[in-house]
């Protein structure tokens, strides 16, 4: 008896957190055949991963939303270290990049965040943060996730750091679960 009130005690409580605006939400993760995650060896091999932002949801500077974006992304994933950039350093030769756009109601696909960056146009702020990602080779889709979290104030909430560290994950994920068997899940350490 007591298991199973605990059980629906749990399942209760999880219903309750999901609903809360301080919960990130996440789309599934879209995989395109192409994705290995050879990928984070690669961009950690060619000077980084481009990071682009279109959109900006918070009143400050794009360069402190670019700086708390790629703090957040910094770890959050498996693999060698990457360093995420919002400009191309000199030497940069990484054909990979992150295009995230904010605030969008339009609902772009990973293909048009990968064929068009950062010329879409951005979306408008509210008191929720939504974000449209993919992972792109030139302009081809590898990986793409959609993320919200409600109630955020800044760039350097840790509700936005939660949000954008999670979707980063979901980007760069350890395996394609359509290319079970290969060996493109192996990462190697640099």
């Amino acid at each position: 008896m007591f298991g199973k009130f605990l059980a629906i005690l749990l399942i209760l409580s999880g219903t309750v957190l999901a609903c809360s605006p301080s919960t990130v939400i996440l789309s599934p993760t879209s995989y395109y055949i192409t994705y290995t995650p050879s990928v984070v060896n690669s961009a950690a091999a060619s000077g980084g991963m481009l990071v682009e932002v279109v959109g900006n949801p918070f009143d400050v500077a794009k360069a402190d939303l670019e700086r708390a974006i790629t703090s957040a992304m910094t770890g959050s994933h498996f693999g060698p270290p990457v360093k995420f950039v919002t400009a191309k350093p000199k030497g940069f030769t990484s054909p990979y990049r992150i295009v995230m756009v904010f605030d969008d109601t339009r609902g772009y696909t990973e293909a048009k965040l990968c064929e068009e960056g950062t010329s879409i146009e951005p979306g408008t702020g509210g008191k929720s943060v939504k974000v449209n990602a993919a992972l792109c080779a030139g302009d081809q889709p590898l990986t793409g996730v959609n993320g919200w979290v409600g109630d955020v104030t800044s760039p350097e909430d840790p509700k936005f750091h939660r949000l954008i560290s999670q979707v980063t994950l979901n980007l760069l994920p350890p395996s394609n679960p359509d290319r079970r068997g290969d060996s493109f899940g192996i990462f190697l350490r640099m």
